[in-house]
């Protein structure tokens, strides 16, 4: 079973929180812990994520100010680091985002 859920909910002054769920063996749930949670639980969310995706075991927010914040399996670098640089595997990871400039054409 590889399953796993996140669910942002937006409140009446727009600001933004997760529930998470399901499968976190890995630490896909970015709470910092590998137990499953078996029902919808509010996530201490990082300000100005305005969205997530979601593999098989690895989840990633994307903030307003051009963060990552990957949580799960990183045997392929899935979280944006070597594979072997992460200590824990639950351990959230920060990663910047590349910002392109759009090319000049002549």
């Amino acid at each position: 079973m590889k399953s796993h859920t996140i669910e942002a909910v937006e409140d009446e002054s727009r600001a933004v929180s997760c529930s998470v769920w399901g499968l976190n063996d890995c630490g896909q749930l970015l709470n910092g812990e590998e137990q499953i949670i078996k029902h919808p639980t509010v996530l201490n969310c990082p300000k100005g994520i305005f969205g997530f995706v979601s593999g098989d075991f690895h989840t990633l927010l994307i903030s307003d100010t051009l963060k990552l914040h990957c949580a799960g399996l990183n045997i392929y670098g899935q979280l944006g680091v070597h594979p072997s640089s992460l200590k824990e595997p639950s351990t959230p990871v920060l990663q910047d985002l590349p910002v392109f400039a759009p090319s000049s054409i002549c």
